[in-house]
């Protein structure tokens, strides 16, 4: 029996990939991708248990797939900056299929019920999404 996987794109995301650079006395280079791209990264990188070359591959495949033009954070970047991002993230782990939602406030990993109750209760605010379907074999 196979899994899926749903990736939800909020359309605004090419708004938070890059950091602002807001402190320019800071020691060192300055930070090119927000933290908001490197979470995103991180979590789909736990969540698929997958190395940091497949995961930078794959965020590319999704980018090329949705028509995104951004640039992807190198491996090398990703493994450095997840020493202080990884302690953040917490992941509830999905025993059937789920959903991971990002959007402009971050990345939410919906089990199936919570998702309904999402997006079908009171949340009345209007958001534009990419959708891609991922299915992913249990073999």
């Amino acid at each position: 029996m196979g899994g899926s996987l749903t990736v939800w794109i909020n359309k605004d995301i090419e708004e938070l990939w890059y950091a602002i650079n807001d402190n320019m006395c800071k020691r060192g280079r300055l930070t090119y991708y927000s933290d908001y791209a490197i979470d995103m990264m991180l979590t789909l990188r736990m969540l698929l248990k997958l190395p940091l070359r497949q995961t930078e591959g794959f965020v590319k495949s999704i980018f090329e797939f949705i028509n995104v033009k951004l640039e992807v954070p190198e491996f090398s970047r990703l493994s450095k900056r997840a020493k202080s991002l990884l302690k953040r993230i917490k992941l509830p782990q999905l025993t059937a299929n789920g959903y991971l939602v990002i959007d402009s406030t971050g990345i939410k990993v919906y089990g199936e019920s919570e998702w309904l109750i999402f997006k079908h209760g009171g949340e009345v605010k209007r958001r534009i999404w990419s959708k891609l379907h991922i299915g992913v074999s249990e073999e």
